[in-house]
């Protein structure tokens, strides 16, 4: 099956697919607030990038196939604006929160100060051209984090939302042919909830800088960045089979993890609500919209 076949599939399990709109906002807030509403906004593109390391024979290339897959219907903007909302919502539940997704231009060239300014101010051009602002509280935006570097095992170049495959012998033949691995090697979690060393494994990453702004000014106050990725792997020591279903239900649950991991960790650097302890992952609702 190709691959864009099975990421949606897999995306399927675990929300909708029907959201649609340039930019939809809607009030989140359990109970009302006399305070100013936080606006949070995703804006982390609408392309899932899919790296694949392959074997290297005398070449100077890096050892990375790569492959983008467009997500329609603005899926990604809606897993990271869920754990946005989950975020808030975990340590001030009464906190008035307007929820928008901006598309920003699939921009794949440049390097990360570049790619990362181009899509803060695409997001800062789009809030400019709405009225009302001063009636806000702080905007939070969400854009993607670009690395050149490779870093926990992953490859280089890494950016926003996708997949990291290390389909190449982790240790030795021997053990690769045995599905062993020594135990010093790269620690990935089985669908049985056990964490072992593997010699291939799958990586959803999710690779985020958050942004606060003043929503009248639109300054930029404070900016982080959250690097997170879950290793994937299975007990037999070969690598995950996306053809099989419950395979792609457990990558599935690993991306929206990863995904609400690092918008956490990201938003948990910020001065607007503290420490930040999120539940169970729960399942993505449609926002309704609010005029």
């Amino acid at each position: 099956m190709r691959l864009h076949v099975l990421l949606i599939s897999a995306f399927a399990l675990v929300l909708p697919m029907s959201w649609a709109g340039a930019a939809l906002a809607s009030s989140n807030a359990s109970v009302a607030s006399p305070e100013k509403p936080l606006v949070l906004v995703a804006a982390v593109g609408q392309r899932f990038t899919s790296v694949t390391q392959v074997k290297q024979t005398g070449s100077h290339l890096p050892p990375y196939r790569r492959q983008l897959v467009d997500a329609p219907d603005q899926v990604l903007n809606r897993i990271v604006l869920q754990g946005l909302d989950d975020s808030i919502a975990a340590v001030s539940p009464k906190t008035q929160r307007v929820l928008l997704s901006v598309p920003i231009p699939i921009t794949d060239y440049g390097d990360a100060a570049v790619l990362e300014r181009a899509a803060i101010e695409h997001v800062i051009a789009s809030l400019r051209a709405m009225p009302r602002r001063e009636d806000w509280g702080k905007v939070v935006v969400m854009t993607p984090a670009y690395r050149s570097m490779g870093r926990d095992g992953l490859g280089d170049r890494l950016r926003g939302l996708g997949l990291f495959y290390q389909t190449q012998c982790e240790s030795n033949d021997v053990s690769c042919s045995w599905g062993s691995r020594p135990a010093s090697g790269p620690q990935a979690l089985t669908k049985e909830g056990e964490t072992r060393p593997a010699n291939f494994f799958v990586a959803p990453y999710s690779y985020l800088k958050c942004w606060v702004l003043d929503p009248v000014s639109l300054e930029v106050l404070e900016q982080y960045e959250s690097l997170e990725h879950q290793k994937l792997a299975v007990s037999g020591g070969v690598m995950l089979d996306m053809r099989d279903l419950d395979n792609r239900a457990f990558i599935a649950k690993n991306i929206q993890t990863v995904v609400y991991r690092s918008v956490e960790a990201a938003v948990a650097q910020t001065e607007l609500v503290g420490k930040i302890s999120l539940g169970e992952v729960r399942e993505v609702r449609d926002a309704k919209a609010q005029k």
